[in-house]
């Protein structure tokens, strides 16, 4: 069953928002090109950023071997967490009691974190015929195209209507052309997303009312665009970063922890959750303020403590802070953004081996290489590529990102390098005679369009040739 944003908040979340919980980070820009000199100007509540005293107990369910289970997420009028199943099953949202508990997800007592292997099995490709960063010029230049509204200075809904798009379309597409680093054009897609800026808060609305219909997660989303626009020199970019940073940080539930899915519920996502520590991530990346390090660390290390299925190792969709009702669905872009996360992490703190985590998150969802877990049909990833855009991303980040050490590594980079490249020429040869010939035919929604240029875009960092 479908439910839009408002009907979902409705059954899972009470109306009371939540309060601030954590203080204004400030910090000194690293202006481009300059040496990176790490600062922290305040130290912030040791509350919101306590790491749990189970924090090695929990994330070492990422290092024993599960059954995977199946489900992917809805459609809504934004980012929702929610979960249908795989393409055989219809029922995937499964709730149950976490032992009235946010805990009732983490086992402890597990092998220590990282040492699970398997064998690698090599990924099969087909013989290259197309440079996948051509293909992201032509669906950009379509995104621009295509569905760009001039009248409005924003993207339309569809390729062949001008209804106005959720702020979650705009960022994924507004993301995409922002990939390509065009300071014209991210300067355009940032017109688009200021049209979303609350007029009572520092965050973006879902709509272009401007109300207080907010969502961390596509804020998140929001927030990478701002990211880009200060790498290419649009220097307001890291300002307005900061801002939607603070705000998304203030969602950080005090009671059960977490980041809020929605500002006006009680629900607690994973991708919400995630999606707030990369952007963290990110923003320590041209800001080196230790603070957001801190934040991305609380929320994967979080996630994975609360939400981490201790059988299959993937990552639950999330969890009612009032009732502790665990919703059991799966989707492949919390499993893409914990690996983004992780990828950074493990570049700039040594406390854990975050990327022996990456490595096992990746290995397991393809079933080392034997793709057959429950993210693929006859050997194709089969989750809406409005969701495994981001899985792309943390593939893609993590072998780009990161050295393998050893040959277990190693072979697992290669197998995941072929399977990026495996699915990009799928989805090539998919739409080649449509949206990849400028046809609006088979990819009219701007979500999925903005979702197939990020996919080509992160395999043009992998292969010149798919």
């Amino acid at each position: 069953m479908l439910f839009s944003k408002t009907v979902l908040t409705s059954l899972i979340a009470s109306s009371v928002l939540a309060g601030p919980v954590s203080k204004k980070i400030e910090e000194i820009p690293v202006p481009l090109g300059a040496p990176i000199v790490a600062k922290r100007d305040i130290n912030l509540d040791p509350q919101v950023y306590k790491l749990s005293n189970s924090l090695q107990n929990a994330l070492s369910a990422l290092g024993s071997l599960g059954t995977p289970g199946s489900a992917k997420g809805s459609e809504s009028s934004g980012s929702e967490p929610s979960a249908s199943a795989g393409q055989s099953q219809s029922a995937a949202s499964v709730t149950g009691a976490a032992n009235n508990s946010l805990k009732g997800a983490a086992t402890s007592g597990l092998i220590d974190l990282g040492s699970w292997t398997t064998s690698i099995k090599s990924v099969s490709t087909s013989d290259p015929t197309v440079d996948p960063g051509d293909v992201y010029e032509t669906l950009t230049s379509q995104l621009l195209g295509d569905f760009w509204n001039s009248d409005l200075s924003n993207f339309n809904l569809n390729c062949d209507n001008t209804d106005t798009p959720v702020v979650w379309n705009v960022a994924v597409a507004g993301k995409a052309v922002s990939d390509g680093g065009n300071r014209d054009q991210i300067k355009k897609v940032m017109n688009a997303l200021s049209q979303y800026k609350s007029n009572d808060a520092d965050g973006y609305s879902a709509s272009t009312g401007k109300d207080n219909d907010i969502y961390i997660d596509d804020d998140a989303q929001v927030l990478w665009v701002f990211i880009d626009a200060y790498k290419n020199s649009i220097f307001d970019g890291l300002n307005k970063a900061r801002s939607l940073m603070s705000y998304i940080e203030s969602y950080k539930d005090k009671k059960n922890g977490g980041v809020l899915w929605s500002v006006n519920g009680d629900y607690i996502a994973s991708i919400s959750t995630l999606e707030a520590g990369l952007a963290a991530a990110r923003l320590f990346e041209v800001t080196y303020n230790n603070d957001y390090l801190d934040f991305a660390k609380y929320c994967t290390t979080w996630t994975l403590e609360n939400l981490l299925d201790t059988n299959d190792k993937f990552i639950y969709d999330g969890i009612s802070g009032d009732s502790g009702t665990l919703n059991k669905g799966k989707l492949t872009y919390t499993i893409g953004v914990a690996i983004s996360t992780l990828t950074i992490l493990q570049k700039h703190d040594g406390s854990q081996n975050w990327k022996s985590y990456a490595v096992e998150l990746a290995v397991r969802f393809m079933g080392g290489g034997q793709l057959n877990t429950q993210f693929f049909s006859d050997g194709h990833i089969n989750d809406q590529i409005r969701y495994s855009h981001l899985l792309f991303v943390g593939l893609v980040d993590l072998i780009e990102d990161s050295n393998p050490s050893g040959s277990y590594e190693q072979s697992a980079y290669s197998a995941i390098k072929n399977l990026v490249v495996r699915e990009a020429r799928y989805l090539y040869d998919k739409h080649k005679d449509g949206a990849i010939s400028k046809k609006c035919t088979d990819v009219t929604d701007l979500l999925d369009f903005g979702s197939l240029t990020q996919i080509f875009y992160q395999a043009s960092r992998v292969a010149s040739e798919i």
